[in-house]
């Protein structure tokens, strides 16, 4: 990254973390404590104060735009968006877009309708997921961010698994597996997306 990116980055780290060393500052960046330090001093010559207590910090809050992407970085995160795994289910893909657009509405020039339009999308493999499938994608991260408990009913036997959480999921290609945890059998195990015929957060009144 040049220097003016690379004191943006400095900035922004400093307002997440707070408060960071040297050496962390210099890891961040891969470049040496040497190049850091003087980063430092372009910071405070810019009126960007920086403060050392246990580690650097600002001494003040910093007022930058909500997104200061580079143009790069917006192609990367247009790219990553309308490529990723997720945007195979419909449901999510939607999510996705509003993301996009939530995006676009705060960056100071808005010249176009998506974030990427110089890194070309490559074909995907295609995957076709039942109205079923959909429902229960749309369960499964209603609870993974909500934190609720679920209640799974499988093809197999019409066998129940009821009361556990959304941890986490895997893809692989189109073979979508979900991963819960039984806080009763203390224990993790995962289940394949068309094993599922319901997937509903406990007691919940939706209908699926």
């Amino acid at each position: 990254m040049t220097k003016s990116e690379r004191l943006l980055f400095i900035v922004n780290l400093f307002r997440v973390k707070k408060r960071v060393t040297l050496s962390e500052l210099a890891r961040e960046c891969e470049v040496s404590t040497r190049t850091i330090y003087r980063d430092i001093l372009s910071l405070s010559s810019l009126n960007i104060p920086v403060y050392y207590d246990d580690g650097y910090r600002l001494t003040r809050d910093v007022s930058l735009p909500a997104l200061n992407f580079t143009p790069g970085e917006q192609e990367l995160l247009g790219y990553s968006l309308r490529n990723t795994a997720l945007s195979k289910s419909h449901y999510l893909k939607e999510k996705l877009r509003n993301i996009e657009l939530k995006i676009l509405s705060v960056l100071p020039e808005k010249r176009r309708d998506r974030l990427n339009s110089q890194i070309m999308n490559p074909k995907t493999e295609a995957c076709q997921f039942n109205r079923n499938e959909e429902e229960v994608i749309r369960q499964f991260f209603r609870a993974l961010f909500s934190k609720e408990e679920v209640d799974i009913e499988l093809k197999l036997g019409r066998k129940r698994i009821d009361k556990v959480k959304a941890v986490s999921l895997h893809i692989k290609g189109c073979h979508w597996t979900f991963c819960f945890a039984d806080r009763k059998a203390r224990r993790t195990f995962k289940i394949g997306l068309r094993r599922i015929i319901r997937l509903r957060c406990h007691e919940s009144t939706e209908e699926s």
